[in-house]
């Protein structure tokens, strides 16, 4: 039977715990960082596909890109399939990747890890908007 002393230690660690929880171990910090980039994957390439959809049917963008979220700049450059977009895009997409935090509010180390994870994004959201398309245009075939 543990101490009284003991029981009271593990009850402060937990309380502690609770206030201050302990880091994370690096695994459990990769499946987490892992599972929210395919998560903003996910909405990149259902941005895409509604995109590709609109133009199938012959509509414009309603908005400029300076109108829209990153989400659907994202989105609508996948749509291309790894061709260049239009311009206005194009630009939008290169300022969200390349000049976060040129303004001095956000500290230069966290400007360039985002700037890396919408990188990574934008590649994995392409592959799999093109896996996706490829094998819906090869299903009509």
């Amino acid at each position: 039977m543990p101490s009284q002393r003991e029981t009271r230690a593990q009850r402060l660690a937990r309380q502690l715990d609770a206030i201050a929880p302990p880091p994370k171990s690096r695994e459990e910090t990769r499946r987490e960082t892992e599972a929210f980039l395919e998560e903003w994957v996910g909405r990149v390439v259902a941005e895409a596909h509604a995109a590709r959809d609109s133009r199938a049917r012959g509509e414009h963008m309603e908005r400029t890109p300076d109108q829209m979220s990153g989400l659907q700049i994202q989105g609508i450059a996948a749509s291309y399939r790894g061709i260049e977009p239009p311009e206005s895009i194009r630009a939008a997409l290169w300022k969200m990747t390349h000049d976060r935090g040129t303004d001095g509010l956000i500290p230069a180390e966290l400007a360039e890890k985002y700037n890396a994870a919408t990188l990574e994004v934008m590649r994995r959201a392409i592959k799999r908007f093109v896996e996706e398309t490829s094998e819906a245009d090869g299903a009509g075939e």
